[in-house]
């Protein structure tokens, strides 16, 4: 419980000076850069009605042009967890899942199978930004809206 206050408290903290946003997050890497040759791909993750009761860990898969990207999303206590990749440009699928954890989270547990997955294709052309917006309703699946 009072990890998850302290982890409430600095995020607060970081957005009130200003060190992170959850309007704009800022890409990893730079890939939105003006004049890159590679495309930002914007991960917004959501949960409606709450989060899983345990905590969960929330990945995507982004498979195309020949590469699988495998990343995991901000671990539990969040609501808004937020990621960014970097891709050449091209045409690809977004694949979201959750992974519930099992009494409690690791390091102290193991996390449930895969559950809640949802996926969308998209194509992207080079330097453009593109917005994948997941919304998880615990136990019930997600849905993926894209923007860009």
């Amino acid at each position: 419980m009072w990890l998850r206050i302290a982890t409430i408290a600095v995020g607060v903290m970081l957005i009130a000076a200003g060190v992170i946003s959850l309007r704009d997050p800022d890409p990893v890497g730079g890939a939105c850069e003006t004049g890159s040759d590679l495309s930002c791909l914007v991960i917004q993750q959501r949960f409606k009605g709450g989060p899983y009761t345990e905590g969960s860990f929330s990945y995507v898969r982004v498979t195309g042009g020949g590469e699988e990207i495998l990343r995991e999303l901000e671990g539990p206590g969040s609501t808004l967890r937020v990621a960014s990749i970097a891709v050449e440009p091209g045409s690809y699928e977004i694949t979201s899942f959750q992974r519930p954890c099992m009494g409690t989270c690791p390091p102290d547990g193991p996390l449930d199978p895969a559950r809640d997955e949802c996926a969308a294709s998209f194509t992207v052309k080079a330097g453009a930004q593109f917005t994948a917006k997941i919304v998880v309703k615990a136990g019930a699946g997600c849905t993926i809206s894209l923007e860009g």
